[in-house]
This record gives C-alpha cells, sequence and structure tokens, in this order.
C-alpha cells in the first residue's frame, strides 16, 4: 500500500507539473512568436523613423550651410532654399530663421504667422536646447515643447550658425524646421492601425533626467522590444510591446489544464485499478462478500464530497471576487466621475474668470472702446496665457465688433484679430497676429453683414443687469478656411457710460469644440467616454468628437445625447432622460461591451445647469480579475491534489489494521496465526476488535490443547 500510495502522489506531482509546465512552454511559445513578430516590424519602421530624422538634419544643415555663408544677407539664400525644401519634404511645417533668438524669416508664411517675431529669450520652455546647441556647438532635435502655430508636440530641428572658429565664440544665428512628431511617427509607420504594436520614445539627454517624448511611459517597465536611436544631442529610446488584441488567449490555458487534469486522473484511476484499491485481496483469493473494500469506501466517503466542496469553494471565491471587482469598479467609477466634474468646472471658470477681469478693466478705466489698440493687445496677451479660451471680444451699440480668438477646428492655433464696422456695412475683417501682437497678414474677411446686437451673447447681456451665461450658439464668422466653424458658450456683460448708456457688450467665450478635445484627453488614458449636456439633453460635447450639431437650410439643429451617433452615447442619454435624476449610475451592455456609467449635474454660478456622463468599459478591471482568479483556480487545484493525497494516505492508515487483522484471521482458520499481529490504531472498535479475535484466538488454541490431551 506504501508503495501504491507513493505512486498516487508521484502522478499526482506529474500531472501537474505537466500540466503547468505545457501551459508555460504554450504561453512561451506564443509570446515569443508575438515578439517575434513585434520585433520584425519595430526594427524597420524605427530604421525608417533613423533615415528620415538623419534626412531632416541634412536639408537643415545644407539651409544653414548656405546662410552661413551670407552673412547679413541670409534673407537672399533662405528665400531661394526654403521653397525647394518645402516641395521635397511637404510634411515640413515651417522653415525658419533666427538672427540670435528673434525669428527674422519664415517659409511659409501662412499659417505660421504665430512665430514671425517670435523672441526666444521669452520662452524659457525652448532656451535648454538652444543654450545646448550654441554651447557645444551641434545640431539638436527639440521633442519636448509644443509647437506655437499648433500647439501639437512637433519636433524642431535646429542647426547654430557660427561666424567665428570654434571656441572663440561668435554665434550668429540658427536655422530651424519644425514637423510634427505624430505625423512624422505615422510617416514612419510606428503608429496606425497596421503597426502590431504601442510605442513609447524616451529622450537621454546629458546631465538630464529620461523624459518622455511620446506614448505611455510605462511600456518600459512591460516585457518589451527597445532600439536606440542616437542623435547628435541625445539618445532616443523606442519601446513597443504587443498590441492587446495580440495578447495570450486564456481559454488556451484553461484548456492545457482541463486536459491535463483529464488525463492525470485517468491515469489515476488506472493505477488504483490494476493494484486493486477497489477491492480487498486477502490470501489471493477476492472477497466474495460486500460491495468494496473498506479502503475503497474510504476513498469514496473522502472524495466524494471533495468535488462538491472544491467546486462550493470556487464558487464562493469567484463571486467574492466578482463582487471585490464590482465594488472596485463604482469606486474608481465614482472617484473618476467627481475628478471629470471638478475639472470641467473648472474649464468653465476660464470664461469667467476672463469676462471678471475684463469687465474690472472697463470699469476703473484702465481700457476702454476710445483705446481699440490697446483693448486689443490685452485681449491677445489673456489668450496667450489662457489656451481654453477662444474668444475675448466687444460688440458696439452701433453692431460694431472688435475680438481677439484663436481657430478652434484644425491644427491652426496662431491667433487672429476680428474687427467689424457699422460703416462699412459690417463686413467681418480677420488677420492673423505675430509674436509681438500686432495684425502680420490678413486671413480674409468673413460674415459681409456681421452684426454684433442680433448675436445671442449681446441679447443675453442686454436681458440681465450683471455678468450672465448666454445659451450655446453657432459662430458666425464664416471665415474662408472654416477655422471657426464651431458652437461656443461663455459669459458676457452689458458695458455702460457714467449716464448709463450702452457702449456695448463684452465676452468671454470657449468653443464647444475646446471642451471635446479636453473630454478625450481626459478619456484617452483611461479608455472610457464622456460628454456634457444640457439638461433638456442637447449635447455640448463629446470624448469621441462626436457632431453635437446639424445645419438644416441654414439653421442649427441640436443633436440630443439619445440620438447621437456614438451608440455608448445614445444608450447612457436614453437612460438620463428615462430616470429624470440629476445624478446616477447604471451598467450598460453595448454592442457586447458592458460599461458602468455615472452622470451628475454641474451648475454654473447664475447660469445653466449640465449634466456630465462617464461611462468606463468593465473590461478596464476584468484583466486584473481574471489573473487574481487564475491564481486562485491555481490554488484551488493545489490544494485538490493535496486532499487526495491526504485521503490515500487516511484510508492506508486506517485500513493498514484491519488488513492485518484479516490476514492473521485467514491464517488461523487455516490453522496457522499462532501468534496475534500487534495492532495499532487510533480508532478504538478496531483495537477492541484485535483484542476479541487475540481472545478467541487463545480460547481455540487452549480447546485444542485439551482435546489433544
Amino acid at each position: 500500500m506504501k508503495r501504491t500510495l507513493s505512486v498516487v502522489i508521484l502522478l499526482l506531482l506529474l500531472g501537474v507539473a505537466a500540466a503547468l509546465g505545457t501551459e508555460f512552454y504554450d504561453r512561451s511559445r506564443s509570446e515569443a512568436r508575438i515578439m517575434a513578430s513585434v520585433r520584425q516590424q519595430f526594427d524597420e519602421r524605427a530604421a525608417r523613423l533613423r533615415d528620415d530624422l538623419r534626412a531632416l538634419q541634412d536639408l537643415n544643415g545644407r539651409l544653414a550651410a548656405a546662410l552661413a555663408a551670407a552673412p547679413g544677407g541670409e534673407a537672399g539664400p533662405f528665400g531661394s532654399i526654403a521653397p525647394g525644401m518645402a516641395r521635397a519634404r511637404p510634411d515640413i511645417r515651417s522653415i525658419v530663421f533666427v538672427h540670435k533668438l528673434r525669428i527674422e524669416q519664415v517659409y511659409p508664411i501662412a499659417g505660421n504667422e504665430p512665430v514671425i517675431g517670435l523672441d526666444y529669450g521669452l520662452r524659457p520652455e525652448f532656451m535648454a536646447k538652444i543654450s545646448y546647441m550654441i554651447q557645444h556647438r551641434v545640431a539638436v532635435i527639440d521633442g519636448s515643447t509644443r509647437l506655437v502655430q499648433t500647439g501639437r508636440t512637433g519636433l524642431i530641428f535646429r542647426m547654430p550658425i557660427f561666424d567665428a572658429p570654434e571656441g572663440v565664440g561668435g554665434y550668429r544665428g540658427m536655422t530651424a524646421l519644425t514637423v510634427d512628431l505624430e505625423n512624422t511617427l505615422r510617416r514612419a509607420g510606428l503608429i496606425g492601425p497596421d503597426a502590431v504594436f504601442d510605442v513609447a520614445i524616451r529622450s537621454r539627454e546629458e546631465d538630464r533626467p529620461a523624459y518622455g517624448l511620446f506614448g505611455e511611459p510605462g511600456l518600459f517597465d512591460r516585457p518589451h522590444v527597445q532600439v536606440s536611436i542616437v542623435l547628435p544631442d541625445a539618445t532616443w529610446e523606442l519601446a513597443a510591446v504587443p498590441k492587446d488584441g495580440l495578447a495570450y488567449d486564456p481559454a488556451r490555458a484553461w484548456l492545457i489544464r482541463g486536459m491535463g487534469a483529464s488525463v492525470t486522473l485517468a491515469l489515476l484511476l488506472a493505477v488504483l485499478y490494476r493494484r486493486g484499491v477497489w477491492w480487498s485481496r486477502s490470501g489471493g483469493i477476492a472477497s466474495r462478500d460486500g460491495l468494496a473494500s473498506l479502503r475503497t469506501l474510504l476513498l469514496i466517503a473522502t472524495l466524494a464530497p471533495m468535488p462538491l466542496m472544491v467546486g462550493l469553494a470556487g464558487w464562493l471565491v469567484f463571486t467574492a471576487s466578482i463582487q471585490a471587482v464590482e465594488d472596485l469598479e463604482r469606486q474608481q467609477v465614482d472617484e473618476l466621475a467627481d475628478q471629470l466634474r471638478d475639472k470641467v468646472v473648472d474649464f468653465f471658470e476660464v470664461p469667467r474668470a476672463a469676462a471678471t477681469f475684463n469687465a474690472g478693466q472697463f470699469k476703473s478705466g484702465l481700457v476702454g472702446l476710445d483705446r481699440r489698440d490697446e483693448l486689443l493687445r490685452g485681449f491677445l496677451l489673456q489668450l496667450r496665457q489662457q489656451p481654453l479660451l477662444t474668444l475675448l471680444s466687444v460688440g458696439m451699440a452701433d453692431g460694431g465688433y472688435l475680438a481677439a480668438g484663436r481657430p478652434p477646428v484644425g491644427d491652426e492655433r496662431g491667433l487672429r484679430i476680428l474687427r467689424a464696422d457699422r460703416s462699412d456695412g459690417g463686413v467681418l475683417r480677420i488677420d492673423r497676429v505675430d509674436d509681438d501682437n500686432r495684425p502680420s497678414t490678413s486671413a480674409g474677411t468673413g460674415n459681409p453683414r456681421y452684426d454684433a446686437r442680433t448675436r445671442p451673447w449681446f441679447e443675453t447681456a442686454l436681458q440681465a443687469r450683471s455678468l450672465r451665461w448666454y445659451p450655446a450658439y453657432r459662430y458666425a464668422i464664416h471665415d474662408p478656411g472654416g477655422l471657426f466653424e464651431d458652437m461656443g458658450m461663455g459669459m458676457s456683460v452689458a458695458l455702460r457710460d457714467e449716464a448709463g448708456r450702452l457702449v456695448g457688450v463684452l465676452t468671454a467665450d470657449v468653443a464647444l469644440s475646446q471642451i471635446s478635445r479636453f473630454l478625450r484627453a481626459e478619456m484617452v488614458r483611461i479608455g472610457g467616454i464622456a460628454f456634457l449636456a444640457e439638461s433638456g439633453g442637447a449635447l455640448l460635447a463629446s470624448s469621441g468628437g462626436e457632431p453635437i450639431y446639424h445645419l438644416e437650410d441654414g439653421q442649427v439643429r441640436r443633436v440630443l445625447a439619445d440620438q447621437s451617433e456614438s451608440p455608448e452615447i445614445r444608450l447612457l442619454g436614453a437612460r438620463i432622460l428615462h430616470s429624470e435624476r440629476v445624478m446616477g449610475r447604471q451598467s450598460l451592455e453595448v454592442e457586447g461591451r458592458r460599461y458602468l456609467a455615472r452622470w451628475q449635474a454641474i451648475q454654473l454660478p447664475d447660469g445653466p445647469m449640465l449634466t456630465i456622463a462617464l461611462a468606463l468599459p468593465e473590461s478596464r478591471y476584468a484583466e486584473p480579475a481574471e489573473r487574481a482568479l487564475n491564481r486562485i483556480g491555481l490554488l484551488i487545484l493545489g490544494f485538490w491534489v493535496f486532499g487526495v493525497a491526504a485521503a490515500l494516505l487516511v484510508a492506508w492508515w486506517l485500513s493498514r489494521p484491519l488488513l492485518s487483522l484479516s490476514r492473521w484471521a485467514e491464517e488461523l482458520a487455516g490453522g496457522g496465526g499462532q501468534s496475534s499481529p500487534s495492532v495499532r490504531s487510533p480508532v478504538r472498535e478496531i483495537v477492541v476488535l484485535a483484542h476479541a479475535l487475540d481472545r478467541m484466538a487463545e480460547r481455540q488454541r487452549s480447546h485444542a490443547r485439551e482435546l489433544e490431551r
């Protein structure tokens, strides 16, 4: 029996080891195959990026060499070379010549007006790289800042120009060309639908900690493929990890475990059958009485409840885990919803603060409509400090208009000056602005008959006696490029002179697409969906950028949340509408994906009530829960194996004395068995039986001796 027990335990251990080993081998091969495909594609596309960066550096270097040969006359060679560079590389956003620290030449001018006259000495975010370039006399690539023109992360290639030999000084200026970082990565194939990996880039520079340029920095902490690109001023480290859809399939792991358990169980039953565990043998003759041996009954009594117990334990663990995951999900959704609500409230604080500040400026006489250039410069400076603002404007009492703003549509973020004068019929004229806040070039004309008195913000201010929120409305700028084709909302206040006569209406406005971009940026990192709506259900913004209005015969038709193009927003909007509650939480299922949603109200001060809604996919929490359940399943399997081994040991321990007594009784019946066996057992009944059989044997021997006499 000891040998049988050892074989069974060894078989169980080998079965578990074989199943886990097979799973580990299969997982390793799958991950190695995935990583090999990632490495092959990643190495090829990283090489494209390396070649692309070198090509742009060479272009910039040739321009710098040409300008270095024409001190004081850089405009000539710049004007002849820059257009050819732009034709050779259409992805170049701008090409500039910088004298000392001030930009003097720009190509193309259209779209780059914000950098004309820009003084890097007043832009500390650029100076670290520029100082390194001047000190070490090397070309640099700056990818740590956002472009002035677009507000997006870009790559700026800089090449210094010196009038004196190395070590003497004589810094004259530099050439620089800019490209959009995301477009450059897409051009190299490092991002896009056909890439099988997610990528992150960080830069290592002398005397500076590594900092991220693109992507999620946490990718460097996961198993990844890494490539380094050595640049004159830094080393870029690129990390790629397989996309989520390429991960190891958990179903394969459970299939391997199930097959391993089935094979192990079959072998275990075969071994027990071959070794006669299912019946009792005494003296080589199988017992014809009784259904099964004691060992078999003990094993059945011990092992029969075990699947039920294991299943019950697994079910309890599973339900407890699911409950814990749901509690964690609700807690995190509530926390994220509260954080998002606070950020949206802060977002709307921007136009309120700007309107309050400028109204105070007018009231104190620091600015006035008789000093319009000064007023515009103040507006432009505020817009540079508040990137969330779209328009700061004044509508005149006669319908004229004066505003500073930034286009909310497209990539261009250069500031604009907008003017309309009723003396020429209200033609809205739009000018670009340089870095000194002066009009540079014309951006065309917009609405030919602009009348501020007909705009919703003007009418709201006339009806109110104080600073007041006005409803969402569509801009009527009608600029040639469609860069102001958007809706906005904000605060307005009537401006009156000392006699109480209306002189104009001041507004501070944010475009609703700005709010959508803000929500999208917040949702990208957590993979959720968010939208903002009015109390009546009309959409104001969404993280997916779905349309919030349509034009029908020149009239604006607002899109309600329950009519959105997004199925998630449509379903959640309908639930919110039917619930008739200002806050709540619900579970949703859309196209096979489950979400947990939370919505709550935002009451703007002395303004409308808005609804902010957030929905997070349950898959965000399913993966950690699945890993935990896998560990729990393996732990339960281990306990089951231990339980089987313990049951076999207990059955052998309890049945061994009875087997000894049984063999002795058969020997006694055959005329042998003169000496009684030494029986030790913790079971009282077995000890009593042994003593009774011993007394019976003694009587039989005594009776035999009497017969012999």
